[in-house]
C-alpha cells in the first residue's frame, strides 16, 4: 500500500511538473518605463523592458517596414545600455560589458567590452561595429590597424650588436631572428572616452588620443558617408550641444550647434545620410530646472554651409511629440524616421516620418502591446526557459526510473519480443497523419499565408519567412493542434483497443513490464507525456536516444506508466500447449474483450 502511494504522488508530481511547464510563461507583464530602437532597410526593432516574476528584463518586437503588426520575440533578463543594428542583427550592450547579438527569436554572445569600460553609444559604419565607451580605471588598450601598423619587434635582442659609427646595426652571428609584430597601444585615464572597433575579434581603439568626458551629457556617435561624428550637450550653461569630426584617428575642434536648451541627443543614419534628433525643454528661470521633462523634439542635419534642424516634431493631430529620455525612442527604416512613444503600460504610439520633410508624418497609430503576442504554443517551441524546464523534467524522470532504463526483458511471453523500432516507426507515422492532416486545416484557415503553396512562393522570391508572421505564428498553431489531437488520438485507442490503428495493422500491442494488460491510469500517463516529448528539441534529445538504446525501446511515457511495446514472434502460436490463452487472444476487440 505504501508502495502505491508512493508512486501515486509520484506520477501527480510529474503530471503537475508537465503542466507547470506548459504554463510557466503565460504571465502577466507589465510594459517598463525604457524603451530602445533600432531599424534598416527591412525594419525597426522595439527593444522594451518588462519585469516578470520579479526579475528585470526586456523582450524584443519587430516590425517589417511594408507590415502592420508587430512580431513578438521571447523575453530576456537583464537591461541594456544601448543598441544598434549592425550586419542584419540587433546588437545589445549591457552595464557589465556583455555584449549580444539578437534576432527575433535567437541571440548569440559576441565578443564583450574589456573590463573597466562603460558603452556609451554604439553605431555601425559599413562593414565594421563601432561602440563609444568611457574609462572607468587607468589602463592600455590595443590601437586598430586602421590608424596605426603592428610594431616590429626582434623576439631575440641578443642577435644584434651596438650599432657602428655609420648608425646600421649588424648581426651579431649568423643565427636566424625570428620579427613578431607587436600591437600598438594607447594609455587612457579614468574618466576619458574612446572610440573602439571589432577588429580580430578584439576591441581595439580607433582613436590615438582620448576624449575628456568632463562636461558632457549624453555623449553619442553617428555615422554618414565618409566620416564619423561625436556629439554632446554641455552639462553646464545653455546646454546647447556640439559636434567634432574624427578623422584618420584624430579629432576635430568641437563645432557648437544652432540649437539650444536640450535634455535629449539621438544620432541616426537614414538612406545613408546622418540626422541628429534632440529634444528640447522649456527654459525657466527657476532654480533647479529639471532638464528631463522634453517638451519638443527636432529633427536635424547637415550640409556643407552647416547644421540646420526641422519644425517640432508633432503627429497627424498637430500634438508635439514630448516624452522624457527613455520613454521615446528613434530609429531609421529605410527611408523614414520613427519614433516610438511610451503612453501607458500597455500602449506605444508609433509616429513615422519621411526623413526629408517631417512636417507631416506618414504614419500615425496608437499600439497595444500585449502580453505575449506569440502565445503559449509560441513559447513551448521557442523559449529557451521552456526548452531548459522541460528538460529538468525529462531527466527527474530519467533518475525516478533509472533501474527500468537499463531492465531487461525476461518476463515476456515466449512468443513475444520487443517490437522493432522499424515496425513502431510506421505505425507512429500512419497514427499521426490524420492528426497531422487536422493540424494543417486548421492552420491554414486560420493563416492562409502559411499553406505550402504560398510558403514555397516566399522562399522563391527571396522573403525572410522567419519575419513573416503568418510563418511564425502558424508554425506554432500548427504544433499545438497537432500535439493535442496526437495525444487524444492515442490515448483513446489505447484506452479501449491497447492499440492503434496503425500498431494493429503491425501486428503490436501494448502491455506492461509484467506482462499483463494495462491498467487506464497506466495508458493515461503513458499518453498525457507525449505532450513533452513532442517538443522537437526534447524529441531528439531524450526520446529518440531512448527508443535506441534501452533493451526495451521505452520512452519516458512508457518507463512512468511501465509499460512496452511487443509483437509475435513470426511462427510462434499464442497457445502454449496447455490451452491457455496468448496476450494477443486477449486484445482483440472482435472478441470484446478488448473492451472495459
Amino acid at each position: 500500500m505504501s508502495k502505491l502511494l508512493r508512486d501515486t504522488v509520484l506520477r501527480l508530481i510529474v503530471l503537475s511538473g508537465l503542466v507547470t511547464c506548459q504554463v510557466g510563461l503565460a504571465v502577466e507583464s507589465e510594459l517598463g518605463e525604457w524603451i530602445w530602437a533600432a531599424g534598416n532597410e527591412q525594419g525597426v526593432y522595439l527593444v522594451a523592458t518588462r519585469e516578470q516574476d520579479r526579475q528585470e528584463g526586456f523582450q524584443l518586437l519587430y516590425r517589417e517596414r511594408i507590415g502592420n503588426q508587430f512580431l513578438y520575440g521571447p523575453w530576456y533578463t537583464g537591461r541594456p545600455r544601448c543598441v544598434t543594428m549592425h550586419e542584419d542583427g540587433l546588437h545589445l550592450f549591457f552595464t557589465d560589458g556583455v555584449h549580444r547579438k539578437y534576432e527575433l527569436h535567437d541571440s548569440r554572445t559576441q565578443r564583450r567590452i574589456p573590463v573597466e569600460l562603460e558603452v556609451l553609444s554604439a553605431a555601425s559604419c559599413q562593414d565594421q561595429l563601432l561602440v563609444l565607451v568611457e574609462v572607468k580605471k587607468k589602463q592600455a588598450l590595443p590601437l586598430s590597424t586602421l590608424i596605426s601598423d603592428p610594431i616590429e619587434v626582434d623576439s631575440d635582442p641578443t642577435t644584434t650588436r651596438e650599432s657602428s659609427e655609420s648608425g646600421a646595426s649588424e648581426p651579431a652571428s649568423e643565427a636566424i631572428t625570428t620579427v613578431e609584430s607587436k600591437v600598438p597601444s594607447i594609455d587612457v585615464e579614468a574618466g576619458e572616452g574612446l572610440l573602439l572597433v571589432l577588429e580580430n575579434n578584439e576591441w581595439r581603439s580607433l582613436m590615438s588620443t582620448a576624449i575628456d568626458l568632463s562636461g558632457w551629457d549624453q555623449p553619442q556617435i553617428g555615422v554618414s558617408e565618409d566620416m564619423i561624428h561625436f556629439f554632446g550637450i554641455e552639462d553646464e550653461g545653455d546646454r546647447s550641444p556640439f559636434a567634432m569630426i574624427l578623422k584618420e584617428g584624430q579629432l576635430h575642434e568641437p563645432s557648437k550647434l544652432p540649437i539650444f536648451h536640450l535634455s535629449a541627443l539621438n544620432a541616426l543614419t537614414v538612406n545613408r545620410q546622418f540626422r541628429l534628433v534632440v529634444g528640447q525643454y522649456n527654459p525657466t528661470t527657476e532654480q533647479g530646472q529639471d532638464f528631463h521633462k522634453v517638451r519638443r523634439y527636432y529633427l536635424g542635419g547637415s550640409t556643407q554651409t552647416g547644421w540646420y534642424f526641422s519644425k517640432a516634431l508633432k503627429n497627424k493631430t498637430d500634438t508635439l511629440i514630448a516624452g522624457e529620455p527613455g520613454q521615446v525612442a528613434f530609429a531609421a527604416m529605410d527611408q523614414s524616421l520613427v519614433v516610438f512613444e511610451r503612453l501607458s503600460t500597455e500602449e506605444i504610439h508609433l509616429v513615422s516620418y519621411d526623413a526629408n520633410d517631417p512636417s507631416v508624418p506618414a504614419i500615425d497609430e496608437v499600439v497595444t502591446l500585449h502580453t505575449t503576442e506569440l502565445g503559449l504554443a509560441d513559447y513551448w517551441l521557442m523559449s529557451p526557459e521552456i526548452f531548459f524546464s522541460q528538460a529538468m523534467l525529462a531527466a527527474m524522470i530519467l533518475w525516478w526510473r533509472r533501474k527500468d532504463v537499463l531492465a531487461g526483458v525476461e518476463t515476456i511471453p515466449d512468443f513475444l519480443e520487443i517490437a522493432p523500432l522499424w515496425r513502431r516507426a510506421v505505425a507512429y507515422v500512419l497514427d499521426v497523419l490524420p492528426a497531422s492532416f487536422f493540424a494543417q486545416f486548421i492552420t491554414f484557415k486560420i493563416y492562409p499565408a502559411f499553406s505550402p503553396d504560398e510558403i514555397m512562393a516566399a522562399m522563391m522570391s527571396n522573403q525572410d519567412l522567419v519575419a513573416n508572421p503568418s510563418w511564425i505564428h502558424g508554425t506554432s498553431l500548427y504544433y499545438a493542434v497537432f500535439s493535442f489531437t496526437a495525444t487524444g488520438y492515442f490515448l483513446i485507442w489505447e484506452l479501449f483497443f491497447y492499440a492503434t490503428p496503425g500498431k494493429m495493422l503491425l501486428r503490436l500491442q501494448i502491455i506492461t513490464v509484467g506482462s499483463q494488460p494495462p491498467e487506464s491510469y497506466q495508458v493515461i500517463s503513458r499518453n498525457f507525456l507525449r505532450l513533452l516529448e513532442m517538443h522537437p528539441s526534447i524529441a531528439m534529445m531524450v526520446i529518440l536516444p531512448l527508443l535506441l538504446f534501452t533493451p526495451r525501446h521505452q520512452r519516458l511515457g512508457d518507463l512512468v506508466s511501465h509499460t512496452m511495446v511487443v509483437t509475435r514472434k513470426r511462427g510462434r502460436c499464442p497457445d502454449d500447449g496447455n490451452g491457455e490463452q496468448g496476450l494477443e487472444d486477449l486484445y482483440r476487440p472482435d472478441k470484446g474483450e478488448g473492451k472495459r
